[in-house]
């Protein structure tokens, strides 16, 4: 998600068109809360995938984000480039050489964001641990170039607010997530970014969810779980205990009207608020974990589906991202509930992870931001950046490859994560003996891709069984 950089009056121009196919900063007081129904179960039938196909497509997604990534000279900036809500509009636009374009053609385009690029670090980071790619270095280091300039923690600037803001808040999200990752992967030179990325979190998160309303709660929470990543990667305690705080105030706003959690607005559901509170303050407080999920999961919405009409007000169509985020929710409630590959909470989130593979007509690992996008030229990075961290890593996450079945082996949303992120985890991980919940391990790449023996996608935690999973034994702890 991600503020279309134009002066205003583009941004209104965009808007007013509906053409816009990227998620802009859009003021608050502009965005419309709409109802969403809770996710019901569907019969169809679970399509069949071996561990060799989440790694080859984790590859060419890889591929795709490289592809996307601005390697313009300086004497271009500004041309296809970043250069509006928080840019001098007399001025000349800094060089956006680094990072990731969000969409492949169109007006989209044009844009260039930090959230892209910190997804796009996550990615590449995750691919060498999975993968053994190391080949993604230069452009890991040319997204930190980037993100010097455009450094997440100061995506408010230029909005109208007076301070930070729910956009600041969610990059930040993304940043502390990509340099844990790294971190797991071998590489330690960018640790300062996500030293900042977690100040801004612990410092303003709270305050961006006291504003109330799901475009700030949202935001706030996914940031509250990566601050709960970071504190724990770095064995920060102060860290955690904030991260608590924050996704303490989300659940006192879920408490207070439920129903939100199947609400949508701007490219959120309330499945990133409640989300959010699983991976920060559930983290703090596991007693309460159990009766909560039990209360609430059964709001968690599903698949968007496509005859839900994009209201006028919207500003462009978004509903691959309102369905990934109820994903990632539902693979969390399933590893939380103990569901095997057909529990409900699985089947729901197996239903919209196939549904969004099946939009990759290219088959070059991007996904449109919706179905009824016209053409096939118009993958989005962060929905595919969406897919991989929602759906392919919660698939390969909290296996007990002895008994072949599911442990509670959560994504980093969910209680099951620990320092890094749990979808890293795929065996070999600890137990938290106080909480009982599965804690994640990082580190080697893989050489092979599995045995090839039948996976069902509907079992997200059976049969990973081949050479590529287990390889992963040798990961080295997250402090």
């Amino acid at each position: 998600m991600r503020r279309l950089l134009t002066v205003a009056g583009t941004l209104v121009l965009l808007a007013a068109s509906g053409v816009a196919r990227a998620t802009p900063y859009v003021p608050p007081h502009l965005l419309f809360e709409r109802p969403g129904t809770p996710a019901v179960i569907e019969d169809w039938t679970t399509p069949g995938i071996v561990p060799a196909d989440i790694l080859h497509r984790l590859s060419l997604v890889s591929a795709f984000e490289k592809s996307m990534q601005y390697t313009g000279s300086c004497a271009d900036a500004g041309v296809g480039a970043d250069t509006g809500a928080d840019a001098d509009s007399d001025a000349a636009a800094p060089c956006e050489f680094g990072g990731e374009i969000e969409v492949q053609s169109g007006p989209g385009n044009a844009i260039i964001q930090s959230d892209n690029t910190q997804e796009a670090i996550w990615i590449w980071s995750w691919d060498r641990q999975l993968n053994g790619a190391t080949s993604y270095a230069p452009q890991v280091a040319n997204a930190f170039e980037f993100l010097s300039v455009f450094p997440g923690w100061l995506k408010w600037e230029g909005t109208g607010d007076t301070g930070p803001d729910y956009y600041s808040v969610y990059n930040c999200a993304w940043g502390v997530r990509a340099v844990v990752e790294l971190e797991a992967a071998g590489d330690t030179s960018h640790h300062a970014y996500g030293e900042m990325c977690a100040e801004h979190i612990e410092d303003y998160a709270i305050t961006v969810a006291q504003k109330g309303g799901l475009i700030n709660m949202a935001p706030a929470a996914f940031a509250a779980s990566g601050l709960w990543i970071w504190g724990q990667a770095e064995g920060d305690t102060m860290a955690q205990q904030k991260a608590a705080a924050i996704g303490a105030v989300v659940k006192a706003w879920i408490d207070a009207t439920p129903s939100e959690i199947s609400f949508q607005t701007w490219a959120v559901t309330g499945a990133a608020a409640y989300d959010g509170v699983l991976g920060s303050y559930m983290k703090a407080n596991p007693g309460e974990l159990d009766a909560w999920v039990q209360k609430n999961a059964p709001l968690v919405g599903g698949w968007i589906d496509e005859s839900q009409p994009v209201s006028p007000e919207d500003w462009t169509d978004w509903r691959n991202a309102h369905s990934a985020w109820n994903m990632l929710a539902q693979f969390d409630t399933a590893a939380i509930l103990g569901e095997d590959g057909t529990g409900p909470h699985n089947q729901i989130a197996l239903g919209i992870f196939s549904k969004l593979v099946a939009q990759d007509v290219q088959g070059n690992g991007g996904i449109p931001g919706s179905q009824q996008l016209e053409n096939d030229d118009e993958d989005e990075t962060w929905i595919t950046a969406y897919l991989v961290y929602f759906g392919m890593r919660p698939l390969l996450a909290g296996l007990d490859l002895d008994a072949g079945i599911a442990e509670a082996g959560a994504p980093d949303g969910g209680p099951a994560d620990a320092g890094g992120d749990a979808g890293t985890a795929v065996a070999d991980a600890s137990m938290d003996s106080s909480t009982g919940l599965q804690q994640s391990s990082h580190g080697g790449g893989c050489d092979q891709a599995g045995d090839g023996g039948s996976w069902p996608l509907g079992l997200p935690a059976i049969g990973l069984v081949g050479a590529c999973a287990f390889a992963l034994r040798r990961r080295r702890a997250v402090p």
